[in-house]
C-alpha cells in the first residue's frame, strides 16, 4: 500500500494535467497513487488522461463542483483506503523530482507539523516566486508570501508560518482526523488559509514551510478566463475568511477600519473606472458582511480556540501591496 495520495484537479485544463502528471512520474520518490477528479470537463481533457493513463482513479463530477468540494471527494476516497498522506496540487504545476521526497522526509521528521508546504517559483520565469506561503493582515488582506522576489534575493529560512498555499499543501491523516476537511462554503479562494488557520486554531499543530519542496507554477492558468467570477469569489470569501478565522475581540475592534478600507481603496477604484458591476458586487457583499460576522463569528466565540496564530499578521495596511497582488492569492 502506497503512503502518499497526490490529488490533481481537472477542469477543461487541455494538457495542463498530463504534463502535471509526467512531472510527478519523474520524481525520485514512488510511493505515492494519483487520483484526478474532473469537474465535468468539455474539452476531452479528462478522456486523455484516461488514454494516456489508464490506471490512474478518475472521479468523474457531473458539474462543475468547485476546488474545495472536489478536494474532499478526493481526500474521503483517501481516508477510506488508509493513506497517510494527501497532496493537494494544482493541476498548473510542475514539480521537482525531490518535491514529493522532501515533503515525506519533513512530514515524518516534524511531529507537530499537520500541514507543510513547499516553495513554488513561476514556471514561466523560474527565477522568480511565486509563494512561500500565505501572509494576511488585521484588515483581512491576504497575499502570497515572498511574491514577485528574485529566487537570488530569498533569505526566508523554513520553519512554522501563517498557512501555506493549496496549490501543493501536504496534508497528514492525523490533520484531516481532527479538523475535517476543506471548507466548502468558500468554494475557491481562501480555503488554503482557512483551513491552515483552523489548524491552528483548533489543534497543537503547526503549518510549515520548507525551502527543499520546490515546484512551478503556471500563474492563475484555470481562472484568467473568468475575472469576474475570480473577484465575486475573492470578495465573498474576503469577508467569510475574517468571519471565521478572526477572533470576535479583534473582529469588533477592526470593523471600522476594514469597512472603510474596502470603500476607500477597493469600491472607490470600481466607481472610479466606471466598473459597475465590480463596484455593485464590492457594495453587495460589505452588505453581507453583518450576516457572515453573526453566522460565523458569533459561532466560533463561544468554543474553546487558540488564536495563536494571530501572531503572524501584519497590522499595516499596505495598500501598495493590495493592489498588485490581492486579486491573485488564495
Amino acid at each position: 500500500m502506497k503512503e502518499l495520495l497526490i490529488v490533481l484537479l481537472n477542469w477543461n485544463s487541455n494538457d495542463k494535467t498530463l504534463h502535471c502528471i509526467q512531472s510527478l512520474l519523474q520524481s525520485s520518490y514512488s510511493e505515492f497513487d494519483i487520483i484526478v477528479v474532473d469537474n465535468a470537463s468539455k474539452d476531452g481533457s479528462r478522456e486523455q488522461i484516461e488514454l494516456v493513463y489508464p490506471d490512474i482513479q478518475i472521479i468523474k463530477n457531473t458539474y462543475n463542483a468547485g476546488f474545495c468540494h472536489a478536494n474532499n471527494q478526493a481526500l474521503q476516497y483517501g481516508l477510506i483506503r488508509e493513506y497517510k498522506y494527501f497532496l493537494l496540487l494544482n493541476n498548473d504545476l510542475l514539480v521537482d523530482k525531490d518535491l514529493l521526497h522532501n515533503l515525506i522526509l519533513q512530514a515524518k521528521q516534524k511531529a507537530k507539523a499537520g500541514i507543510i508546504g513547499g516553495k513554488i517559483h513561476f514556471l514561466e520565469n523560474r527565477n522568480i516566486l511565486n509563494s512561500t506561503g500565505i501572509e494576511m493582515n488585521f484588515y483581512g488582506y491576504a497575499w502570497d508570501r515572498d511574491f514577485g522576489i528574485p529566487v537570488e534575493k530569498l533569505s526566508r529560512k523554513e520553519g512554522p508560518c501563517l498557512a501555506v498555499s493549496g496549490a501543493c499543501m501536504l496534508i497528514k491523516r492525523e490533520t484531516l482526523e481532527t479538523i475535517g476537511f476543506l471548507d466548502e462554503t468558500f468554494f475557491a479562494y481562501f480555503e488554503d488559509l482557512e483551513y491552515c488557520c483552523r489548524l491552528q486554531k483548533k489543534t497543537d499543530f503547526e503549518v510549515w514551510y520548507i525551502d527543499s519542496a520546490i515546484a512551478y507554477h503556471e500563474f492563475s492558468a484555470s481562472t484568467k478566463k473568468l475575472p469576474f467570477l475570480k473577484y465575486r469569489l475573492l470578495n465573498r470569501n474576503y469577508w467569510i475568511n475574517m468571519s471565521k478565522t478572526f477572533p470576535m475581540r479583534l473582529l469588533c475592534k477592526y470593523t471600522i477600519p476594514i469597512i472603510y478600507t474596502r470603500l476607500r481603496y477597493e469600491a472607490y477604484h470600481r466607481l472610479k473606472t466606471g466598473s459597475w458591476l465590480y463596484f455593485c458586487t464590492e457594495i453587495f457583499y460589505l452588505l453581507m458582511f453583518p450576516y457572515y460576522f453573526f453566522r460565523y463569528s458569533l459561532k466560533e466565540s463561544f468554543q474553546k480556540n487558540s488564536y495563536s496564530y494571530i501572531r503572524y499578521l501584519y497590522r499595516e495596511r499596505t495598500f501598495h501591496r493590495h493592489k498588485e497582488v490581492q486579486s491573485e492569492t488564495c
